[in-house]
């Protein structure tokens, strides 16, 4: 295993065993390599075969986020197949953590590819769930999305590449809860804001009771084990949507907070004997004035 693979794990490792305080100083920390790697494949053309065999041909633009499982960039062209009622014009793909070394060419962060290998195959996983987790006692009564929903944009198309699996979304249009709170905190949240958060924070409890992903844990996916999934509701995977074209597109009943992804957290900072609502309101202020202070 080479110096760089090391690192990659241990680096992983170290932020899965982190609370949710500590991973946040981990991402003040590394926020600077995390943006250089962010922007490795910005503004390229790239043709890579999507999950069908299928030839496809993508031209990334700018990056729009990144974290510790990879990063989001524009889509300004997409060749492949599409479900129906999704604007082409209108796509994310979320590609590995990367550099080019020299002498190495483009090294994709380990533990990156690990993480988009095990979001590829819980997508499809998980909404097969959603009638059990419906019927956990923990999930929110009427919430904001429709029967068979779960609030997050679904993969339309996974393509295999040299450098790991690479995920195409639809964009989500809405703004972040880490602006809403930027001003005011969360007590200048309207109290519709408060429900859908208090909504998130019970499916997270019921997909806990009633959902299962693949591997030993989030960081090891592979295999036919199963472990009891633990999403991951840190402050900047949530945004507002209100927007009526992105409520029908997404099912939404009324405007909600959303998630980015449907992102597993490797431990567990989330769950009710962990953090109650209150906390988890007092912590999402915590989040943001930290990140405020960084100047992000």
């Amino acid at each position: 295993m080479s110096v760089l693979t090391r690192f990659s794990l241990i680096l992983a490792l170290t932020i899965a065993a982190s609370t949710p305080a500590e991973a946040l100083s981990c991402r003040e920390l590394l926020l600077p390599l995390f943006e250089r790697a962010a922007r490795h494949f910005k503004g390229q053309e790239f043709a890579w075969i999507d999950a069908n065999g299928k030839a496809v041909r993508l031209v990334t633009g700018d990056p729009l986020g990144n974290g510790m499982s990879g990063a989001v960039l524009k889509l300004e062209n997409f060749t492949g197949d599409l479900p129906e009622g999704y604007p082409r014009d209108a796509l994310v793909v979320k590609v590995p953590l990367a550099f080019r070394l020299p002498g190495i060419g483009t090294f994709a962060f380990p533990h990156s590819k690990v993480f988009q290998r095990g979001e590829a195959r819980l997508e499809s996983r998980l909404r097969e769930q959603v009638a059990k987790v419906e019927s956990s006692e923990f999930f929110p009564k009427d919430p904001a999305w429709e029967k068979g929903v779960l609030p997050a944009p679904p993969i339309l198309s996974v393509l295999d590449t040299p450098y790991g699996k690479w995920i195409v979304k639809p964009v989500i249009r809405g703004t972040s809860l880490t602006r809403l709170v930027d001003k005011s905190g969360v007590a200048g949240l309207t109290p519709e804001m408060k429900r859908s958060l208090h909504e998130l924070y019970d499916l997270t409890q019921a997909l806990f009771d009633q959902a299962t992903a693949f591997g030993k844990s989030a960081l090891s996916t592979g295999g036919t084990r199963v472990h009891a999934f633990k999403l991951d509701l840190n402050p900047s995977n949530l945004v507002w949507v209100t927007e009526p074209d992105q409520m029908r597109m997404y099912g939404l009943k009324r405007p909600s907070f959303m998630l980015f992804e449907l992102g597993e957290h490797p431990s567990d900072p989330y769950l009710r004997e962990n953090m109650n609502f209150q906390e988890f309101l007092s912590f999402v202020d915590q989040w943001v004035q930290r990140e405020a202070a960084a100047g992000y």
